[in-house]
């Protein structure tokens, strides 16, 4: 066969061919959109794992934003409140137990303390003192009238306001003993005292104070 002949024979089977399949330019768009229907599920595959991919960064961001402030943030009523700093109590010195100034000017028996462990004694014409220590501390004051006389009331006020600063002398209780009408109370919070008074009349004929 000719080169003519096989021209003509492959120009015949290309007329067949078209129009079996429709004109030049159908074909043409055949061949160009088959391509495309090879892209087309790879580029939806891209495309879903590339919103896939943004779903999951977004829900483990949300995630982990809503726990670290769980685990940051303190509630304020479990905020430690700062120390405060505690001021010992100012303790006023301890008041001293005196010896009252009517005693002082009295004259000491030397010869009482060997007798009287603990005890000292003064005297005048119209009374007898005595004093009772511990250690170095005065506890208690007696007063007792000598020769049947009686203490004032003036001399008493005047010996326990020097013990309690004008405090006055408040009976908390009483009973008769013997001759005697007894009385028992306190001044201010310095001391208790014991009066003893002569009955009927009531003459104050000793007293004794105690140091509290």
């Amino acid at each position: 066969m000719s080169r003519i002949d096989e021209a003509l024979s492959k120009g015949n089977r290309k007329r067949r061919i078209s129009e079996a399949h429709g004109s030049g330019v159908y074909k043409v768009l055949l061949e160009r959109s088959a391509p495309a229907k090879r892209k087309k599920p790879w580029m939806l595959f891209i495309v879903f794992a590339i919103l896939l991919g943004i779903g999951f960064y977004y829900n483990t961001s949300k995630d982990i934003s809503e726990i670290r402030p769980k685990s940051a943030t303190v509630n304020e009523s479990e905020k430690s409140l700062p120390a405060v700093k505690q001021v010992a109590p100012t303790r006023l010195p301890e008041q001293e137990n005196r010896i009252p100034s009517h005693v002082l000017m009295a004259s000491p028996d030397p010869g009482y303390s060997a007798t009287h462990p603990g005890w000292q004694r003064y005297e005048t014409e119209a009374l007898d003192y005595r004093v009772f220590r511990e250690g170095k501390k005065v506890k208690a004051l007696q007063v007792i009238a000598r020769r049947e006389k009686a203490i004032t009331a003036a001399f008493f006020d005047s010996f326990l306001n020097e013990i309690a600063n004008k405090e006055p002398f408040r009976v908390q209780s009483s009973e008769t003993r013997g001759a005697s009408f007894v009385e028992k109370g306190v001044v201010g919070k310095r001391a208790e005292v014991v009066v003893y008074r002569k009955r009927p009349a009531g003459e104050i004929e000793a007293f004794v104070v105690a140091y509290l």
